[in-house]
């Protein structure tokens, strides 16, 4: 029995779909997890401030390569689940 690490194959309609459903989870995972930057607005000290501010810039960085992801496979995300879009309009 081979032991080798399995590989995507990116002609592979099936591989797509997968890696399509993987990056879209993690697209929008990053994209409710920006909205924490709305909780700056309930800061009770400035290193609270401060870390609001820094986790949303990093959910940035994290949303804006997945989307690069996405470009490069020529893919769009799915759709969100209504779970996800509840969870994002705080």
């Amino acid at each position: 029995m081979s032991h080798e690490p399995r590989q995507f194959d990116l002609d592979d309609k099936r591989d797509r779909a997968i890696l399509r459903f993987i990056f879209s989870k993690a697209l929008y995972g990053e994209a409710t997890g920006v909205y924490c930057g709305l909780s700056l607005y309930s800061a009770v000290s400035l290193p609270a401030a401060e870390f609001y501010i820094r986790q949303a810039k990093q959910e940035l960085t994290h949303l804006k390569l997945i989307a690069s992801v996405f470009r490069l496979l020529a893919l769009t995300p799915e759709k969100p689940h209504s779970s996800v879009r509840f969870l994002s309009t705080h």
